[in-house]
Order: C-alpha cells, then sequence, then structure tokens
C-alpha cells in the first residue's frame, strides 16, 4: 500500500493538505488534478441520476473515479476480493498487483469486440470513512504500460466525503463549474 496515505501521499482527504502545488477541479466529493485542455471529462449519472462518476479520458487512457462511504465490510481488500470473484465467474481473468497506488487488480475481461478481451487496472485506496476506486482502461492498462498519468491523477485526488449519498454509499459528484 501507498505509504502514509494522507501524509506523504494521496488519495487525500478534504480534511488533510492535499497535493502541492496541484490545482484541482471541484466535482463535490471529488477534487481532482486540473485536466489538460486535451483531455476529455465525462460525468457519469448514478439511477437517481446525481453524477457517482467521473472519467478523465488522456490520449488513449481513460480512468474512471468513484468513490464510497466506506465499513467494515466495505474496504479496498474486502471490494477487491468480490471484484476478483466476480470477474472470474464471468469468464475474466483478475490478478492482484503490487502497483505504484498499492495493490491493484489487474484484468483480461471478456468482452463484445472484435478482439473479444479488454484490459483493465483497478486502483482502490480506503481513506478515513471513505474508499477511492479507480479504473484505468486503454492503453494505460496494457500489461506492458509504464505510464504514470492515471496514477498520478489518482493519487492527486482529493475525496469530500460530506456530500449527499448516491445510494449503495456512493458519493455523489456535480458537474464542473464554468
Amino acid at each position: 500500500m501507498p505509504i502514509a496515505r494522507g501524509t506523504a501521499t494521496g488519495p487525500w482527504d478534504v480534511s488533510e493538505v492535499g497535493p502541492a502545488g496541484v490545482s484541482l477541479m471541484d466535482l463535490g466529493g471529488l477534487r481532482i488534478p486540473m485536466p489538460s485542455s486535451h483531455d476529455q471529462i465525462r460525468m457519469e449519472a448514478g439511477g437517481g441520476g446525481a453524477p457517482v462518476a467521473v472519467t478523465v479520458v488522456h490520449g488513449s487512457t481513460a480512468l474512471q473515479l468513484q468513490a464510497f462511504r466506506s465499513s467494515a465490510s466495505r474496504n479496498w481488500g474486502a471490494v477487491r476480493g468480490e471484484l476478483g470473484d466476480s470477474i472470474k465467474a464471468s469468464g475474466g481473468q483478475a490478478q492482484e498487483w503490487a502497483g505504484p497506488a498499492g495493490v491493484e487488480l489487474r484484468v483480461d475481461l471478456p468482452v463484445a469486440k472484435p478482439s473479444g478481451r479488454m484490459k483493465v487496472r483497478m486502483l482502490g485506496c480506503d481513506g478515513p470513512g471513505w474508499l477511492l476506486r479507480g479504473i484505468i482502461s486503454g492503453d494505460g492498462a496494457a500489461p506492458e504500460s509504464q505510464d504514470m498519468w492515471a496514477y498520478s491523477l489518482f493519487l492527486d485526488t482529493v475525496v469530500c466525503p460530506t456530500g449527499s449519498d448516491g445510494g449503495g454509499g456512493v458519493i455523489c459528484l456535480r458537474s464542473p463549474q464554468s
């Protein structure tokens, strides 16, 4: 796991100092490093219509971020195990891996596209009262990728768990202010 989360590295809680020298975009439940003018941002709504996830696309790599309220049974270790079991039950492969943001899942999913497979990396981090999950897809998820962009974005994210609940413990977001 990242050493000293909240002291030397993120993801950060809103009550902590946060990433030094990083301009942040306020999305309500999350504050993410300000994307470049070439990046694309997509907000994803939950069942009630409120935004519950944000995806940032940088070149040919995407990172989806979603925050949840944590509990004794909803922490990254438990969620990672459930995700791995679910992926394997659906015909995919999931392997725990020590990555730049701690223990992650490297996943190979069956999909309906010409190659029939899709690689993703699932990141997670526990904070005070929350769990931040990140899903890397595209070129940055390839087994040989050394691209650190998605990891940097994940580790510099600030979680603001005081926002409204989108059901199932999801911390709601809001669209970025213009």
